[in-house]
């Protein structure tokens, strides 16, 4: 377990941070300068909280004993919100970071999280000016980086054996930072390490804004606040533009060399504002994606030519670090939205790889199939039951893709709808699969209830419809019946009431008769038949009534014969009833339009079967007035009809006969223009069962 060392006077901050830590960390609690010192000095820390308002140590003063004794821990001041102060120049290079009162677990976590891996980056570079001091004698700078001054004392030796490995011990820090996903730890740790690589107290980096065209402060030490949240470099002038057209580090001495022109009087503008004497470009791409500032080293030297190589590689590899890392930024919020979009999406996700180990397993799957996450998810699909697994591994094996395929969950009799697919390379290499279903409780009731409300209602109705019809035969027998007594003798009264009440006791027969037709089932012998024949049928079963109307029959039949297997007189019926809807549709001379063809494309609705091949197109239209658009849901109900004569079962009976051959009957229909009964039967080629 690490150790962290709390040093505040105050026992609630005290409390507060070992509550949060102690998952972490086994705390050390102390209330004075002296006993951190000690604690310091006994105990492997690992970090430091260092309250700067102590009994015996005030403001930064024990920060500084601290860093005098060689102790390279990280430590976290807690401030109450001075921070000019504790951001001073002198301080910047002392304290890791700042924690504010009043504080959350949050932000402590974060800070933690970032001193911790600025201090192994830290230890790694003491690694390698070890190394470098084993075999080369150390550096001319002497203490690590922070005491890098050029190359002093040999500033004419450009190939210096120290220089050379110190050049290579820093090249490897920021290598190092390329591989940091976070962009304000990249930042942080760049500024802070460039400051004590060249011994300078103001470092800034500006990077291009997403929204606009401009370049803004995003991490500084040193500068105001104000100053980094005021001051903006429009891309298109200035420095920004200085940097696209020469594409090399700017010297403060370059813009004063050109302050009588516009261009170079704004570049020493820019300088002065963000208090650069050295301006680095950062370019990825072939882009500018940022701007290195460096203020005066404090020892008041100059900077060398060895410095400006070193700024040169700082900033090739400072930008291949922010660029990767806005990359995995971009790549992570990406991944965030599909898992968000994953974990709220209401059906289950499951996908495998090639291997048929589950790769995804949203919350939903979780919740429908009642396995936990912990016990499928980079398992062998088979940990899910065989018949999931069986139908993921068909799928990965291209065997078989699902779509809309209803089944049975087999440990909780849940219905289900699956849909499949393999995962491909763009290549089409597979790399796995993916199965997309839902609990289909919840639909399979709603659907109940519909189909109970729809059968009531259509039963509500045929009763209505069903009293009307009897209704009227009921009223001529009933008063006849009543006038019975007192007309007895009058022979014309009973020869007229004898042949009204046999009329309409046979319409009331034959009422029974049709809702009989239509309500069982038919007895069907199937048989190949040649559609076009039975269709030509029809048509000589209507000369009388065609003749009569002056209709023109227009067909259009296929070429070749259009076979299908079915009962031959009852789908000659269905096709009568057509026939004898449009031509009572039809005004005196009107037309009525039979056509047959061979349809290829997938006919939906069909609701038995699993016919898949093309289908026996027949269209029967007529040039009547049509069918208002409120009375279109009724056409295929029993007893709906606009006709004077008739009781409605015509249309009915054709649907049902047309279902029972496993096809299906669509109405197209336009007011003032006509109606198009479309039937589908599936097609069988000659000879084929």
């Amino acid at each position: 377990m690490k150790f962290c060392l709390i040093a505040s006077s105050e026992i609630s901050i005290q409390e507060s941070l070992k509550i949060i830590l102690r998952d972490r960390f086994n705390t050390i609690c102390v209330q004075s300068g002296e006993e951190a010192l000690e604690a310091l000095a006994r105990s492997p820390i690992k970090i430091v909280f260092l309250d700067t308002n102590l009994p015996d140590y005030r403001g930064l003063s024990l920060l500084e004993r601290i860093r005098s004794m060689n102790i390279t821990v990280p430590v976290i001041v807690i401030s109450s919100g001075n921070l000019p102060k504790i951001r001073s120049e002198k301080a910047v290079n002392l304290l890791d970071d700042i924690l504010i009162k009043p504080f959350d677990k949050e932000q402590v976590d974060f800070l933690v999280e970032r001193a911790l891996e600025r201090n192994q980056l830290v230890q790694k570079i003491h690694y390698l000016e070890k190394k470098i001091q084993e075999t080369h004698g150390g550096f001319h700078g002497g203490n690590g980086f922070g005491k890098y001054d050029g190359i002093q004392p040999y500033p004419e030796k450009k190939g210096d054996v120290s220089f050379n490995y110190q050049q290579y011990a820093i090249r490897e820090f920021f290598k190092s930072l390329t591989h940091i996903s976070d962009i304000e730890k990249l930042l942080d740790y760049s500024i802070r390490q460039i400051a004590e690589i060249f011994g300078i107290n103001k470092v800034s980096i500006m990077l291009k804004d997403d929204s606009h065209p401009r370049y803004v402060i995003k991490a500084a030490i040193g500068l105001d606040e104000t100053i980094c949240k005021s001051v903006i470099f429009d891309m298109t002038s200035g420095c920004p533009s200085w940097f696209l057209r020469f594409n090399q580090i700017l010297k403060r001495e370059d813009a004063v060399r050109n302050l009588y022109t516009s261009d170079g009087l704004l570049i020493y503008e820019q300088m002065e504002r963000v208090q650069s004497v050295i301006s680095a470009p950062l370019f990825s791409k072939g882009k500018l994606i940022g701007i290195l500032n460096l203020g005066n080293k404090i020892t008041g030297k100059p900077y060398f030519d060895e410095d400006f190589e070193l700024i040169s590689m700082i900033s090739n590899y400072l930008s291949v670090a922010i660029e990767n890392s806005s990359l995995y930024r971009e790549i992570s919020i990406q991944k965030r939205y599909n898992e968000n979009i994953l974990k709220n999406i209401i059906s289950g996700v499951i996908a495998i790889d090639r291997l048929g180990r589950v790769t995804t397993y949203n919350k939903s799957a979780e919740r429908i199939l009642k396995v936990p996450f912990r016990e499928v998810h980079g398992k062998p699909v088979q940990r899910l039951g065989s018949m999931f697994a069986d139908i993921l591994l068909r799928t990965l094996e291209g065997q078989a893709i699902y779509q809309r395929y209803e089944t049975v969950n087999p440990v909780t009799k849940a219905p289900l709808g699956i849909s499949t697919s393999q995962l491909k390379e763009e290549t089409g290499e597979v790399l796995g699969a993916i199965m997309v279903f839902s609990d289909l409780t919840e639909a399979k009731e709603l659907e109940k209830k519909i189909k109970t409300v729809e059968r009531l209602n259509f039963w509500s109705n045929l009763a209505n419809r069903l009293a009307q019809e009897i209704r009227n035969p009921l009223v001529a027998i009933r008063t006849f019946a009543q006038l019975l007594p007192d007309k007895y003798q009058d022979e014309d009264f009973r020869k007229n009431f004898y042949e009204i009440v046999i009329s309409e006791i046979d319409r009331l027969n034959h009422i029974t008769q049709k809702l009989m037709e239509f309500a069982q089932p038919r007895e069907n012998q199937f048989e190949e038949q040649d559609i076009n024949e039975i269709i030509q049928q029809a048509i000589i079963a209507h000369e009388k009534k065609i003749v009569e109307k002056k209709a023109k029959i227009i067909k259009s039949f296929a070429n070749q014969p259009l076979i299908a297997m079915v009962d031959k007189a009852n789908l000659q019926e269905a096709i009568s009833n057509l026939i004898e809807n449009s031509l009572e549709a039809i005004p005196e001379g009107g037309k009525v339009k039979i056509k047959t063809a061979l349809a290829n494309e997938k006919v939906e609705g069909i609701q038995r079967g699993v016919h898949r091949g093309p289908y026996v197109q027949i269209t029967v239209q007529d040039t009547g007035c049509g069918i208002p658009k409120e009375h279109v849901q009724e056409v295929f109900s029993p007893f709906f009809t606009t006709k004077i004569k008739g009781m409605g079962f015509g249309l009915p009976i054709a649907q049902r006969i047309i279902q029972d051959h496993n096809g299906k009957i669509e109405l197209v229909t336009q007011v003032g223009k006509g109606t198009s009964f479309r039937i589908y039967l599936p097609y069988a080629e000659k000879g084929v069962a």
